[in-house]
């Protein structure tokens, strides 16, 4: 109750999805959103996720925030933050030279890297360079968002960053 006072309409009602989700027993959408809520899973924990476009549908994260962390003494296991660059400013060939430039090291190690799409040759259909490795808990995924989109050499560029709970506690104030 206090959870969806908190949400908004929205958020309501919870509905029933009559299967599991993410090695939960139980789980549910939350209203029209793409929110869900799922229990039933090890030590009697249950899972909130809201995926972004749940996220601009929220009307005060400070008071959520409160109210998981201090009344429901959740914590967080996973959180992706984006930036959009729709005109191309911050490319995926500019995070390939920070790469090669060091300066995502950590500890004194380079990052595992991979990429998707056409590298050699690129032809508009866009390219994807990932640092890090989501086993590590940290994982930097820059691609060409508008030609995922099937526009053609669109500039626009989306940098995400994918934080879970391996070795590390995120913050709430990540949020």
């Amino acid at each position: 109750n206090g959870l969806f006072t908190i949400l908004g309409k929205a958020f309501a009602p919870a509905v029933d999805r009559k299967k599991g989700l993410h090695g939960y027993r139980f789980s549910f959408d939350l209203g029209d959103t793409s929110a869900k809520f799922a229990y039933g899973g090890n030590r009697d924990t249950g899972l909130l996720t809201f995926p972004g476009d749940a996220c601009h549908q929220i009307r005060d994260w400070e008071k959520l925030v409160a109210y998981l962390r201090d009344s429901l003494n959740a914590h967080l296991t996973r959180l992706d933050l984006a930036a959009d660059d729709f005109e191309g400013r911050h490319s995926v060939d500019d995070a390939v030279e920070l790469y090669r430039a060091g300066l995502f090291n950590a500890g004194g190690r380079k990052p595992k890297i991979s990429q998707r799409g056409n590298w050699l040759e690129p032809d508009g259909t866009g390219r994807t360079f990932y640092i890090g490795k989501r086993d590590s808990g940290k994982l930097l995924r820059v691609y060409e968002k508008g030609m995922q989109f099937g526009i053609p050499w669109h500039p626009w560029t989306r940098t995400e960053v994918e934080f879970h709970n391996v070795d590390r506690i995120i913050p709430w104030e990540a949020v």
